[in-house]
């Protein structure tokens, strides 16, 4: 019985630089990891004004927002894959006006957390384009 149980030689393991794996398979698992987490980023002009929502916890004024309330701050980390810093301690409406250049793209996964959600940067030469911030209103 034991000899059953006993690991027998991996065939592989004389495949320089495969680590007991073949190499296809080594690199069919890096492709699908570049393809999960690539990011497509697309910019756009806004037509209308529009309103978004922002997550803070320290300035009430910054770069990126969602187009959806976020229900909480703890979804807000773990959707937005925020840093560790920002507990997402306060959520804001934004008034974006019409002619505002935006890119919209997906949260990558960092910090530890999945991301995923949707997310619209204002871009540094559309700051001063009247975009309104709103107070801040702490989560729920």
């Amino acid at each position: 019985m034991t000899k059953l149980l006993r690991m027998r030689e991996n065939p592989f393991s004389s495949i320089p630089g495969t680590i007991g794996f073949p190499f296809a398979v080594i690199r069919d698992c890096r492709d699908r990891a570049r393809r999960r987490f690539r990011r497509f980023i697309r910019s756009f002009v806004t037509e209308a004004d529009r309103v978004f929502f922002r997550v803070f916890t320290g300035r009430a004024e910054g770069a990126f927002l969602t187009a959806t309330r976020l229900r909480s701050a703890a979804f807000a980390r773990e959707a937005l894959a925020l840093p560790k810093g920002n507990t997402a301690t306060f959520i804001q409406e934004v008034r974006v006006p019409a002619g505002v250049r935006l890119q919209r793209s997906r949260a990558t996964p960092l910090y530890g957390r999945r991301g995923g959600a949707e997310q619209f940067e204002i871009l540094p030469g559309q700051r001063d384009a009247g975009i309104v911030f709103g107070p801040g209103v702490p989560f729920e």
